[in-house]
């Protein structure tokens, strides 16, 4: 991939990226859950008392006049 093909004409060299990951040899994300951890969310979580989501109310503090549009797809 070159500069060109991103947009930024001559301004930007060839971009490389190498990754190297290793996988799982047991089927998951070889991740390990906490249980207890977890237990001890849950408990947080139903003394918050949070129940419903104001997705609306909460970007109305960021951006005053934000409307809710529905989903184009």
């Amino acid at each position: 991939m070159d500069g060109a093909s991103m947009g930024h004409g001559d301004s930007m060299s060839a971009l490389r990226i190498s990754a190297v990951t290793v996988t799982p040899d047991a089927p998951g994300l070889g991740v390990e859950l906490d249980r207890d951890a977890l237990a001890r969310l849950h408990e947080q979580y139903l003394r918050s008392g949070l129940r419903n989501r104001d997705d609306t109310g909460y970007m109305r503090r960021i951006v005053p006049g934000y409307e809710r549009k529905q989903p184009r797809w």
